[in-house]
């Protein structure tokens, strides 16, 4: 059994401002999903500080669990060109437990941002860089609750009286 979906539609505005320093880390605005849990996504615009990619720096995105309790899900995230169409897509494998006010998890080498930058590949809207990214909650196996069956007992009931047969 899982939970319903979110999406969370993250937006940074004015990406090709945003600071060059590599290991640099600029916090989206909190955002919270369909059940209520805050998320941010931490975006490294020039890459990781001992990354190997100096030369043309990767986009670091890491989503952050903000809430208070920790969390089982399956994370997707994906960045769409200026008509919509998915672009580049980075989903987790499997299930991953964000801790509560952690959970730092994400791609580390993302995107070139020279290919960001660059306009022929229209992926930054009105200058802002657009990061939707999908969450599929699994429940904790201590929040799921059944009714015990009432079976055995009927049964029980029914060979004493006779009834059935």
């Amino acid at each position: 059994m899982s939970l319903k979906p979110s999406l969370l539609k993250f937006k940074f505005e004015d990406f090709e401002s945003l600071p060059k320093e590599p290991g640099t880390t600029v916090r989206s605005e909190k955002l919270t999903d369909c059940h209520g849990n805050a998320w941010s996504l931490r975006l490294k615009p020039n890459g990781n500080m001992n990354s190997d990619d100096s030369e043309d720096p990767m986009v670091a995105l890491y989503l952050y669990n903000e809430g208070t309790e920790s969390l089982l899900v399956f994370v997707s995230i994906i960045l769409r060109d200026a008509l919509g169409k998915v672009y580049r897509e980075e989903t987790f494998d499997g299930i991953y437990e964000f801790k509560a006010n952690k959970g730092n998890y994400g791609p580390n080498k993302f995107i070139k941002r020279s290919e960001v930058l660059d306009g022929e590949n229209k992926i930054l809207h009105d200058g802002a860089l657009l990061v939707d990214v999908y969450l599929q909650f699994k429940p904790a196996p201590n929040s799921l609750h059944t009714q015990p069956s009432s079976l055995s007992s009927n049964m029980l009931e029914l060979l004493e009286k006779g009834e059935g047969a």
